[in-house]
């Protein structure tokens, strides 16, 4: 993730662009879900006891649908960022594009 973030920064032309949106958003599962999705599930469900599993996994989804909701709502920051820095506006995702990996490694 980190590598794709940086390598979407930094590509100029048509097919590094596409080279790394096929290849580096690549998942070894079906849907939108990482591979790590069933390990997650069975930690959380080992973490708590059985009469507060329903509670958990619902607090556990509802986070994960608010933290969407604001992942979509941030989606115009580039452009605003843009044009609060009189950029253009692929400097402006570019900008977002290398910041999103120094956050992900902030975070791990």
């Amino acid at each position: 993730m980190i590598a794709t973030g940086i390598a979407f920064g930094l590509a100029s032309s048509f097919i590094a662009l596409l080279f790394v949106g096929v290849i580096g958003t690549m998942n070894p599962s079906a849907g939108d879900v990482s591979a790590f999705l069933p390990l997650e599930q069975a930690s959380l469900s080992a973490s708590v006891s059985d009469d507060q599993r329903t509670e958990m996994f619902a607090l556990y989804n509802l986070s994960g649908a608010l933290i969407g909701s604001i992942g979509a709502l941030s989606a115009a920051v580039p452009l605003w960022f843009a044009r609060e820095r009189n950029l253009t506006t692929i400097a402006g995702y570019r900008i977002i594009f290398l910041f999103t990996p120094s956050l992900d490694l902030w975070l791990s």
